[in-house]
């Protein structure tokens, strides 16, 4: 039996947050920084609702992306924010632009 394909009008409608990387890091690193200060902040669940995924093929050494649902961008800059060390060296990660299209946050 063959999945049911699901509508646009009911699909999740994300985000793409373009957050500023201001550290010496490697990407592993970073996106595993991403992550659990989402999990501290937004705990298991709140992660499993915003659907907040690390796009770690776009880190180019200053910029990564990082996905979320619509109804979760104050809740996943937030958590971003929170962020002021990766590997126990200073960081410093800031939401530069947000957009419902990649390809909007690469101009």
């Amino acid at each position: 039996m063959p999945l049911k394909i699901i509508s646009p009008t009911s699909r999740e409608r994300k985000r793409y947050l373009l957050v500023q990387v201001e550290a010496d890091t490697n990407r592993t690193a970073l996106e595993n920084s991403i992550v659990n200060a989402g999990l501290q902040f937004l705990g298991e669940l709140g992660m499993g609702k915003s659907g907040m995924q690390v796009l770690g093929e776009t880190y180019n050494g200053k910029t990564v992306v990082v996905r979320t649902g619509h109804k979760y961008v104050d809740e996943t800059k937030a958590a971003i924010s929170l962020i002021n060390s990766i590997d126990n060296r200073k960081a410093r990660l800031s939401v530069v632009k947000v957009s419902g299209a990649i390809k909007n946050l690469k101009q």
